[in-house]
């Protein structure tokens, strides 16, 4: 099996097992693309900078897809929640975004600029604050609808020319169709509008 195709079948679950396989792991660098190995050397601005994601139309001027990392109270001891109503803080907010190298954005439209190292972190936090954001679909599906739709797509990228053919990627949508109906009946869909957080 090719690399693509090894990235392309193996699912989530089962990603990060080459590295814990034995005598020898199969991959070192999982992730290696979100680990900073330069040591801070590269200089934003200079040796980095960032564009938006292009516009698709008229419906989506203004508004800025994006992804999020949420924690979640799974079991409600006043520790738990002590925690949870620290990390939502402005305090807590603005800790990670000021450390530099970190990278880190907060949607917190309390936390100044001024907390920002440098000025391409600066332009991210303008976009993140100051416009209408949307979380992408597959961030909000139920996790039934989510695996199919990951599935679909995985299929779709392997096999290119078998849907050229639109007979066969209307067969695509009609599964997942058929999975949303399943995720929610009675046509009950998610009532979230972008920019609303």
């Amino acid at each position: 099996m090719s690399a693509s195709e090894g990235a392309l079948l193996t699912g989530f679950a089962d990603a990060g097992q080459a590295l814990f396989s034995t005598p020898k792991p199969g991959c070192y660098l999982y992730h290696a693309a979100s680990v900073d190995n330069t040591k801070n050397r590269l200089q934003p601005g200079k040796d980095f900078d960032f564009f938006p994601f292009p516009k698709t139309g008229e419906a989506s001027s203004g508004v800025n897809e994006v992804s999020a990392d949420f924690a979640v109270l799974v079991r409600q001891t006043p520790q738990a929640k002590e925690l949870v109503k620290f990390l939502a803080s402005d305090a807590a907010q603005g800790i990670w975004p000021a450390r530099p190298g970190s990278g880190a954005l907060s949607p917190d439209r309390n936390i100044g600029l001024g907390v920002y190292p440098d000025e391409v972190s600066r332009s991210l936090a303008r976009i993140l604050t100051g416009a209408p954001v949307c979380l992408d679909a597959s961030d909000l599906m139920p996790s039934s609808l989510s695996n199919a739709f990951n599935q679909a797509m995985l299929a779709f990228l392997s096999d290119p020319a078998r849907y050229a053919d639109p007979a066969n990627v209307h067969a695509l949508l009609a599964n997942l169709d058929k999975v949303a109906a399943q995720a929610y009946p009675g046509n009950r869909t998610l009532n979230y509008h972008c920019g609303q957080f």
